[in-house]
């Protein structure tokens, strides 16, 4: 985590703390590993082609990660489902903030 920091300016690095939505199976996986990287790691299977191409996509929205986590669809009362929560290091000169989310 430090490597990455280290290679973005300051006055652009921000620290946040993100929702990513998978299902529970991937889990122990990603923690015992990484997060899988589309075009450098194999993987099987993809979600979707990703709204802005493909890679690996959090939210501050926990509910909208847990979308993800649970087949695309909200979650009944009582329904539970699982995400994953990561600190983020990013540079925020490349971010884009949604504000629709449908």
């Amino acid at each position: 985590m430090l490597e990455i920091a280290s290679k973005i300016d300051q006055s652009y690095k921000r620290t946040r703390f993100l929702y990513h939505g998978t299902k529970l199976k991937n889990h122990q996986k990603i923690i015992n590993k990484h997060f899988l990287m589309p075009g450098k790691d194999y993987i099987a299977n993809t979600t979707d082609s990703g709204w802005f191409g493909k890679g690996i996509y959090a939210t501050e929205n926990m509910f909208y990660a847990a979308k993800y986590a649970n087949g695309y669809k909200d979650l009944d009362f009582n329904e539970k489902t699982h995400v994953i929560c990561c600190m983020a290091i990013y540079n925020s000169s490349k971010v884009v903030e949604l504000e629709d989310l449908s």
